[in-house]
Parts: C-alpha cells; sequence; structure tokens
C-alpha cells in the first residue's frame, strides 16, 4: 500500500478529500443546469437581467449545488469507508467495533457541513452576485465563487474535525483504561467477612479459664487445701489413717 493510500484510509483524511472532491465535482452539473437554462433563454444574460433574474440565478444555483454536492458525496464516502473490501482492511482508521453505520457515519459529515453551509453560500452565493453585478460571465462567476467558498469552509472544517478525533480517542482511552482493584474501598454497610470454619486438622481447644487470684495474707497453699478433689488427688493417705 502507498503512502497515498495509507494517508487516504485515515477518516479525518479522505472526509476532507471526499468534501472537496463533491464540491468540486457537484460544480460541474451545477455549472451544467445554469449553463443549459441560459441557452434556453429561461435566464438571460448578466448584462439584460434585472435584480430578479440574478436573485433567481442563485436559487437555482444554491438547489442544484446541494442536490448533486449530497449525492456525489454520500457515494463516495461509501468508497472510501463502507466498502466491504475497504471497512475489512487492517489499515482502516475506523476501529473494530466503534465503526458506526453508512448513513450515520455519513450524515455526520453532513450535518457538520450543514452547520458550515450558511458561510459557505454567503461567500458563494454573495462573490457570485458581486461578479455578476461586475457583468463577469454567469459561469465563471459561479465557478470563481464557489471555489473560494469550499477553499475557506474546508479550513474550517479540516480543524473542527481533527478536534472531534482528539476528543473521541480521550473517551476510548477513558473506557480503556484499567481499574485498581485495591482503590476501590469495601462497602460501610457491608461488615468484614469472618471465618467462622475449624480446620480439620487443627481440632477446637475450648479457653482454659482463668485461676482465681489468692487472697491477701493467705498462702499459697491455702488455695490448694480449700479444694477437696485436688487434696484427694495429690494426698495418698488413706481414710483408715484419720481414724
Amino acid at each position: 500500500m502507498t503512502l497515498v493510500q495509507r494517508l487516504y484510509a485515515r477518516r479525518i483524511v479522505n472526509v476532507n478529500v471526499n468534501v472537496v472532491a463533491a464540491g468540486l465535482l457537484a460544480l460541474l452539473p451545477t455549472i451544467a443546469v445554469v449553463h443549459v437554462l441560459t441557452v434556453l433563454g429561461w435566464i438571460p444574460h448578466p448584462s439584460e437581467a434585472g435584480s430578479h433574474h440574478k436573485l433567481l440565478i442563485g436559487a437555482i444555483t444554491f438547489i442544484a449545488d446541494v442536490v448533486f454536492d449530497v449525492a456525489i458525496y454520500y457515494a463516495l464516502h461509501w468508497l472510501a469507508n463502507h466498502m466491504p473490501r475497504v471497512a475489512a482492511g487492517p489499515t482502516h482508521s475506523l476501529e473494530v467495533g466503534a465503526q458506526p453505520t453508512f448513513l450515520r457515519d455519513a450524515t455526520q459529515v453532513q450535518v457538520e457541513r450543514m452547520a458550515l453551509s450558511p458561510l459557505f453560500y454567503i461567500v458563494a452565493l454573495g462573490g457570485q452576485h458581486v461578479l455578476l453585478q461586475l457583468h463577469v460571465p454567469t459561469v465563471t462567476a459561479t465557478g470563481i465563487s464557489f471555489g473560494i467558498a469550499i477553499l475557506v469552509t474546508r479550513t474550517i472544517h479540516t480543524f473542527w474535525m481533527l478536534r472531534n478525533e482528539r476528543r473521541a480517542r480521550r473517551v476510548r482511552l477513558a473506557k480503556l483504561e484499567p481499574i485498581d482493584p485495591g482503590s476501590a474501598a469495601p462497602s460501610a454497610s457491608t461488615p468484614p467477612a469472618t471465618s467462622t470454619e475449624i480446620s480439620p486438622s487443627r481440632p477446637a481447644i475450648p479457653p482454659t479459664p482463668p485461676s482465681p487470684a489468692p487472697q491477701s495474707g493467705s498462702s499459697p497453699s491455702a488455695s490448694v487445701v480449700s479444694d477437696p478433689a485436688a487434696h484427694r488427688a495429690r494426698s495418698p493417705v488413706s481414710a483408715g489413717d484419720h481414724s
């Protein structure tokens, strides 16, 4: 794959190229429509046309340019981004799983262009009207004014798409950022779990009761004598010796 093909595989590049190409390609049928209407006599020559005729020329140019521009762009966008052979390629700019549908992707670009369309048609139709007032031929005035409008709006749209691409990249990176398990604090409503199981290899040993503390003033042997069972166990003296 050549360098030009790799660059064109990037969405921001092919979208910008396709928009320019669609605008330029739309000029040809748009100029053809204006020329045909002029030849047929429906549109008078600029030197003979009044103000209302010049406004009619602008309206016809606007409608023809919108129809041809949108149709050509949708075709170019599908060829560059959504044709099966291109969309399945490993160098395609749209990530797998994040690629929008053709209509959604192409319509998003058209919405962005629609936001810039007031500026575009102010420059294009305004420039055309000014050139017509200067008695410039209709075809020449249309080509010059629309070419300048394409240059101005493409520059602005390029920076807009770059900004959106950086924002989308930051969102994807934030979603892929790993979560540290130790950073999650335990819930205050859930008490810590305590194990009550007893290992089979270690039998439970009952706790030893504490021995009573000796009373003050008494000898240590007094506590031993006070326990008859302990005294009988320790003394070997039989009951007959006490008689």
